[in-house]
């Protein structure tokens, strides 16, 4: 059902070959890059580009495209590349009697961000060695964490963005703005690890 959602979003079959995953994934982030939309449109593609990668790097390690390198199974995301509104992704369970919702917006950012650092920077000796003996290679590893690490980036970035968009004038816009700017680096360093697995695909699929 997970692996389902991540195939809408790249708007192509369970089964597709390498190369067809490589150029549906070209093809989406082409459409939703940030850079082709309006300012205030850019934090909204953000997302979208986030579920994109996240997409396309969970196909690959679920075996999707090419050969299955041992990563576990994400865990289910409750949206879809498009998204019209922040206010559709906002949480409704905030106590109607708190005081400061931005704190509550930030705060819950915070810690995904903070959970995000920390896994695309863990490492478990006993887990690579396990690689190593099974695959002969970390990037299934690599892979695993980073896809770890850009679920919880891009729950981080949508409670900045609410923090950033519904409450400029709060004291926790500022630390949220600079927060953003770092999981958009973060982005763009996934992003070239999703082109260089096309790469490699689209070399494994020429050599069959």
């Amino acid at each position: 059902m997970t692996l389902d959602l991540y195939y809408r979003i790249l708007n192509i079959a369970p089964g597709a070959t390498a190369t067809e995953l490589k150029d549906a994934y070209h093809r989406a982030a082409k459409r939703n890059h940030p850079d082709m939309y309006p300012e205030e449109r850019r934090g909204i593609q953000q997302l979208a580009m986030m579920r994109i990668n996240e997409a396309y790097l969970s196909i690959t390690s679920s075996g999707g495209g090419g050969p299955d390198i041992g990563a576990e199974p994400p865990r289910p995301r409750p949206h879809s590349a498009a998204t019209s509104s922040l206010s559709a992704q906002t949480p409704a369970n905030l106590p109607a009697t708190l005081k400061d919702p931005a704190y509550v917006y930030y705060r819950r950012g915070f810690d995904s961000f903070r959970d995000g650092y920390s896994a695309m920077f863990r490492r478990d000796p006993r887990e690579i060695l396990r690689y190593l003996r099974e695959t002969r290679t970390i990037d299934a590893y690599i892979l695993k964490l980073t896809i770890r690490a850009l679920q919880h980036f891009e729950q981080a970035y949508r409670y900045f963005l609410i923090v950033v968009q519904e409450y400029p004038l709060s004291v926790w816009a500022y630390d949220s703005r600079w927060k953003l700017k770092r999981v958009e680096t973060y982005n763009h360093v996934y992003h070239r690890i999703c082109e260089r697995l096309a790469e490699n695909l689209s070399r494994a699929h020429s050599d069959q």
